[in-house]
């Protein structure tokens, strides 16, 4: 890719700013020492089959525009986030780095969402465990040919046009939801996690015999645990569900930031249910949202936000107007849950210990990233306050259903900065 004008990522990359980065940063504990210089020929040799990660920001008439960048990516020995988009990252939107049995990767949301980001993650942990181990792995669904990488993987995913006459079925109306902190209670740089592990196999049967899914059953627990803490609240209960539109855009290997998000709302006609109605009400709020005529309405309505965004005048307007535009949509929801699915490395797994994300969660108040390793669930539950009420409240929750869970106090955590102009 030598250079490709943004489009369907305009709002992360005009929302983005040193108080709102946007950064996403996953953890990765291996069950030995990392050996820094294989992860550094690693990083070159996958970079090859995912060339559209070596990219810089460039402004072009007030618009963005990613440009071929062929400065290295960086790679160093450190546990602190590196900034990206400046001088730090060689101007990349993604680095590495490694400390103990740690490696690391800090990228920016606008340039890959998690789908893609594991994708890219599996080349690359091929790699490093095949020489760290001196092994022969199976390459079975590792993207390892640079010469023949799809359009489909780099070009921009959002169709030419969306049907006007593709009608919403039972679309949500977002009306409010109840916020758990103030921001007087809030301290924004000022975020602490909490990692709340559990056993994969006990907890997927149990989502079953729910009639749930992983996803749907934790925020489930997770609304459960609101309203123990607050009772009852003016505005409903609202879990923000991440959700990825790759098949209905029917562009399954795009890399790009294709997420939407659906609203599980645990309002007083579904806090009367028993648990397992609950969870098939839910379930079917994620079938209804997930419909192809209501995620093509909300593209539809991305493109024509984005055709809107271009009107506007100049670079600076246009980026406050996203900021505020950001911390809106994230303020639309009481708590968010995002859950990529099992992460599936091939024989690399064995080297892995488990897997952490962290996000930027400016104004979101609370959010929770799921993730599933090596038969184990991980839950970053991240706040921007100490206050550990509903983290409380939720381990009550898996108590409850006999899930046997540990859980950290929380620690202070950071993600990258954001450095481009």
């Amino acid at each position: 890719m030598k250079k490709e004008r943004i489009f369907s990522s305009a709002p992360f990359f005009f929302g983005a700013s040193k108080q709102n980065p946007t950064t996403e940063r996953v953890v990765i504990q291996m069950k030995d020492d990392v050996d820094g210089v294989i992860l550094k020929e690693a990083v070159c040799k996958m970079i090859k089959r995912y060339p559209y990660f070596a990219v810089k920001v460039v402004v072009e008439d007030g618009w963005y525009t990613l440009h071929e960048n062929k400065d290295p990516i960086v790679v160093v020995n450190t546990n602190r986030p590196i900034a990206l988009g400046g001088k730090a990252s060689n101007y990349h939107l993604l680095a590495f780095s490694w400390y103990k049995d740690r490696f690391v990767l800090d990228c920016f949301h606008g340039l890959a969402d998690g789908t893609a980001i594991f994708a890219m993650l599996k080349t690359l942990l091929y790699y490093y465990c095949r020489d760290r181990y001196n092994r022969t792995l199976d390459t079975k669904d590792i993207r390892l040919d640079e010469k023949n990488i799809s359009l489909e993987e780099i070009l921009d995913p959002y169709p030419e046009n969306v049907d006007a006459n593709i009608v919403p079925l039972g679309r949500y109306q977002n009306k409010g939801a109840v916020r758990l902190f103030s921001k007087e209670e809030c301290q924004a740089g000022k975020a602490v996690v909490s990692r709340i592990q559990f056993a994969e196999d006990a907890f997927i049967k149990y989502s079953k015999q729910q009639d749930g899914s992983p996803a749907t059953m934790i925020a489930l627990l997770m609304a459960r645990a609101v309203k123990d803490v607050l009772g009852e609240t003016k505005e409903p209960i609202v879990c923000g569900l991440a959700m990825d539109i790759r098949s209905i855009l029917n562009k399954p290997l795009t890399h790009h930031s294709v997420v939407s998000q659906l609203f599980l709302e645990y309002n007083k006609s579904v806090q009367r249910l028993e648990l397992a109605n609950q969870a098939t009400a839910f379930r079917g709020m994620v079938m209804l949202q997930g419909q192809y005529e209501n995620v093509m309405t909300s593209v539809r309505n991305n493109m024509q936000f984005i055709k809107s965004l271009e009107k506007i005048p100049t670079l600076e307007e246009r980026r406050l107007f996203m900021n505020n535009v950001m911390s809106k949509a994230m303020n639309n929801a009481s708590y968010k849950v995002s859950y990529v699915g099992q992460a599936e490395f091939g024989d690399a797994t064995e080297y892995i210990e488990n897997i952490s994300t962290y996000v930027d969660i400016k104004d979101a108040g609370m959010m929770m990233e799921v993730n599933a390793c090596n038969g184990m669930f991980d839950i970053s539950f991240m706040q921007e306050t100490e206050d550990d009420r509903f983290l409380k409240a939720l381990l009550r929750q898996f108590e409850y259903a006999g899930i046997e869970v540990k859980a950290t106090e929380f620690t202070p955590f950071k993600v990258s900065d954001i450095e481009f102009e």
